[in-house]
């Protein structure tokens, strides 16, 4: 939760607390024991939204005292008793939570009971009880049905999607994911349909070949055609451009992200349309289109702040943050500035520089001991074709030859993560440092490369992510990864 939501609940509570303060201590107020019993339900309300389960239970607990003393409302306890509970199952007093659940079964709620059953479901599934959990989404399936709920019903088909998968059920898996996509485009559910594909992409990465995921999708694809749905194509296409993404298909995965901001925007749909910016704006750089790559991020990071949307907030400021020195355009760059701040009020902040010192240079040339785009590529480059005098070398001297020139490389970086300015100056001495260390490992000690050789390519992951390469160098590290990988 963010600061300002936060405030917001806090003054919220204070004026509650003022008004129940003052309620209490009334004599001859109308009602009162209504009221106290609809502020203390209020209460506890704010006090779980703040994570505050002590004080929600105390709360709840004072409802259920005053809804005692007032007959005429006793349907209201099975709503009361599910907020109980809830509080005592978030708070992980798993045997209170349980019981209390049950106890709010007992009031013949039937609106409420769909919302306990998926509460009991979710109990047992993370027992890993998998029977008992698909007997009760299916029974709260029944009551939202009956009461008329059908945007409920969505989660529900979700969730037992995900009880399936975890049981390597795949039929069952898929059949009930796809009722979720049915039922969550059918009632406009979008927020709920995005976290099915979020699942289903899980569990697809387990159960199917990259291969026939695609053509799951592009199946997904043509039905969501063939009837018109196409605020389920945009999710489709957001979740097909993810794997195109991950496969290095970055032209064909932008195609998807440019589909998906385009139906989610006709059919006004603002859930996840910042990160399919984000995404979108992730191939463009990997195309090396940096000033488009630049723009697609200040467009995700308005969208994400513009609906609420954080996920992915903190790579989008990261990247526009640490690519300012390949970008001329200064208004888009002011824009990106303003943005940024706007997300450090909110409590997102990036230690990457100095923002106001950024926003005063914005017309200032940068200085020629920076390390700039080329010369970081000039620089990989160098260390490539180290890598390659090491293949040819069997002589120690030679290899302490090259190991000297290596040092002299790293030596070359700023001091200072702000002086560099592109990508994290760790990430890179870290690169340098590993990949010698694997190198020379595997001359002299094979102990020394088997235990860096991980990391050595976790390091190759991150930096290839740096906005300052091309695509060229982007292919050396790329060749390098291979070739590390083939090392034993």
């Amino acid at each position: 939760m963010k600061e300002t939501q936060k405030h917001i609940l806090e003054k919220e509570i204070q004026e509650l607390e003022d008004y129940l303060r003052t309620l209490s201590e009334s004599i001859d107020e109308t009602d009162k024991d209504k009221k106290l019993k609809d502020l203390n339900f209020q209460l506890g309300q704010k006090f779980a939204e703040l994570d505050e389960y002590d004080r929600a239970i105390e709360h709840f607990e004072n409802a259920i005292s005053f809804l005692n003393l007032l007959p005429e409302h006793q349907a209201e306890k099975a709503e009361v008793y599910y907020h109980l509970a809830k509080s005592y199952d978030r708070s992980e007093q798993d045997e209170l939570a349980f019981n209390t659940y049950h106890q709010a079964l007992g009031f013949d709620n039937e609106a409420i009971n769909g919302f306990i059953y998926y509460q009991l479901g979710n109990w047992y599934f993370g027992r890993e009880e998998w029977k008992e959990a698909v007997e009760n989404y299916e029974k709260a399936i029944d009551c939202h049905v009956n009461t008329g709920k059908l945007s409920e019903l969505g989660k529900n088909y979700h969730v037992m999607g995900a009880v399936y998968a975890n049981q390597q059920m795949y039929r069952e898996a898929l059949q009930n994911f796809e009722k979720s996509f049915e039922w969550n485009t059918q009632t406009q559910n979008y927020s709920e349909l995005g976290k099915s594909f979020f699942n289903l992409r899980i569990f697809l990465q387990n159960a199917m070949s990259f291969n026939n995921r695609k053509i799951y999708y592009q199946n997904l694809l043509r039905d969501s055609y063939e009837n018109k749905q196409f605020g389920l194509a945009a999710f489709i296409y957001h979740n097909l451009g993810l794997w195109l993404h991950e496969d290095g298909q970055y032209a064909e995965a932008l195609k998807c992200f440019e589909k998906s901001i385009q139906y989610k925007q006709e059919n006004h749909i603002s859930f996840e349309l910042g990160s399919s910016y984000y995404h979108a704006g992730s191939s463009y750089e990997h195309l090396g289109e940096h000033p488009k790559a630049f723009e697609y991020h200040v467009t995700a990071l308005f969208k994400m702040l513009d609906h609420a949307s954080y996920d992915e907030i903190g790579m989008v400021i990261y990247f526009l943050q640490t690519s300012f020195q390949d970008i001329h355009d200064n208004k888009l760059k002011s824009e990106a500035i303003k943005l940024i701040k706007e997300a450090e009020a909110l409590g997102y902040g990036i230690e990457i520089g100095d923002l106001d010192a950024a926003e005063e240079k914005l017309e200032a040339e940068p200085d020629d001991d920076i390390l700039t785009p080329n010369s970081l590529a000039k620089t990989v480059e160098e260390v490539a074709e180290i890598e390659e005098q090491l293949e040819a070398q069997e002589e120690e001297e030679e290899i302490h030859t090259s190991e000297d020139k290596y040092e002299s490389l790293k030596n070359r970086l700023p001091d200072s993560a702000e002086e560099f300015g592109l990508v994290s100056l760790q990430r890179v001495k870290h690169l340098f440092d590993a990949y010698k260390d694997a190198w020379f490992g595997k001359k002299r000690k094979k102990q020394i490369f088997e235990e860096t050789k991980m990391e050595v390519l976790k390091s190759l992951d991150q930096l290839s992510r740096a906005s300052s390469l091309t695509e060229d160098i982007q292919k050396k590290l790329t060749n390098w990864k291979s070739e590390i990988e083939r090392l034993n």
